[in-house]
């Protein structure tokens, strides 16, 4: 399995378009881009970093956008609010077009008022499949990922949202490091997603429940490469880590490594 590296691993210690060199530094060829702030969601920067990984070879395989900026409110029960959520989307939808990623990253919107019920996924249906749309005609996948402080924190949303037609032309992030922190099964989400797994994020968990680069914790990679096979998903599997997880960044490119061999294996390489 390809490795990726997203460029949130080095926020905040270097802008967005001085991790990508970072990454061709280290010798991976695959990176997600972290869009950290509106002027970023615009297709001038998005050629920017072009010019930035000119004849590299490096390929943008997803991106992601800052959540607070307008996901929080995209299905506002108003339509000017909805409008103004939506025209910042399209901007990152069509920087993430210039750059030729395949996949748009969407964490949704946040518990913050604690569980509180269900959202109101009569209202919410309609309105994932027109950012479905949206993405789809920018040939873009629209990638909900399962994020344990937002609405897709249980395997269960998945189905609980396609009882009200949400899931046309819906796809998946799969994010390990999000489904041990809900207190779920990880598996349960991929087993949930099925068939539309578009982006997967890993790192590694070590035995206190720490969040640490891959080969310093304790997680099966083999037995989850597996399972990500299994599910038909053949794309990247992107190390997404924070910054506190590691004290130099070359550190990235070991673990990157480690992660392409133990995801191949029959069962996971011992520890470094």
């Amino acid at each position: 399995m390809e490795i990726g590296l997203s460029t949130a691993c080095f926020y905040p210690d270097a802008l967005t378009e001085e991790a990508l060199p970072r990454i061709q530094t280290l010798g991976v060829g695959t990176a997600e881009v972290f869009l950290e702030t509106y002027s970023e969601y615009s297709v001038d920067f998005a050629g920017e970093l072009m010019k930035v990984i000119g004849d590299s070879g490096i390929r943008v395989h997803s991106i992601h956008t800052l959540n607070p900026h307008f996901e929080q409110t995209i299905f506002s029960r108003t339509e000017r609010q909805r409008r103004d959520c939506l025209e910042w989307y399209e901007r990152a939808l069509d920087a993430g077009a210039i750059l030729g990623a395949g996949v748009y990253v969407f964490h949704g919107p946040a518990r913050l008022k604690g569980p509180g019920g269900p959202p109101n996924y009569a209202h919410i249906a309609p309105l994932v499949r027109d950012m479905a749309a949206m993405a789809a005609k920018r040939g873009i996948r629209f990638a909900w990922e399962n994020v344990f402080w937002c609405w897709f924190d249980h395997p269960g949303f998945v189905d609980e949202l396609k009882e009200y037609g949400g899931t046309e032309g819906l796809y998946y992030t799969f994010d390990l490091k999000q489904a041990y922190l809900s207190g779920h099964d990880p598996y349960g989400y991929l087993s949930a997603m099925r068939d539309r797994l578009a982006n997967v994020h890993l790192c590694d968990i070590d035995g206190e429940g720490n969040l640490c680069l891959p080969g310093r914790g304790e997680i099966d990679f083999a037995k989850l490469g597996g399972a990500i096979r299994e599910s038909g998903y053949t794309g990247p599997a992107i190390l997404e880590v924070y910054r506190e997880n590691y004290a130099d960044w070359r550190e990235l490119g070991e673990a990157a490594a480690y992660l392409g061999d133990a995801l191949s294996q029959s069962s996971s390489p011992k520890i470094r």
